[in-house]
C-alpha cells in the first residue's frame, strides 16, 4: 500500500487534469483502485461514498464505482461491508 509522501503523490497524479496538452498516460482501473484502497487504509477504512445496490444492478454499480475511483473518491459497497463483518464476528 502507498503511505505517506508516496500516497499523497499518487493521489495528486490521479487527480491532475491535463488541460492544454495530451496526458502522457491514463491511469488504469487497477491504478485507481490501488490508490483509493491505499487512501482508505490510511483513513482507518473510512470512505467518502457508500453505495447500496440490488444484485440485478451490480454492473451499473461497478461502472459508478470505477468512475468515482477515477476521480480519487474512495468507495465502499455493502458487499465489502458484509465481507469485513464476517471477519469481525469470528
Amino acid at each position: 500500500m502507498l503511505i505517506g509522501k508516496k500516497g499523497l503523490q499518487a493521489e495528486k497524479w490521479l487527480k491532475f487534469k491535463f488541460v492544454d496538452k495530451q496526458p502522457p498516460c491514463f491511469p488504469t482501473d487497477l491504478h485507481c483502485e490501488f490508490i483509493c484502497e491505499s487512501e482508505k487504509n490510511a483513513n482507518n477504512l473510512m470512505t467518502q461514498v457508500f453505495v447500496a445496490f440490488a444484485e440485478a444492478d451490480k454492473s451499473i454499480m461497478e461502472k459508478i464505482r470505477k468512475s468515482l475511483m477515477r476521480e480519487g473518491i474512495t468507495v465502499r459497497t455493502y458487499a465489502t461491508v458484509l465481507h469485513i463483518g464476517l471477519y469481525f464476528s469470528i
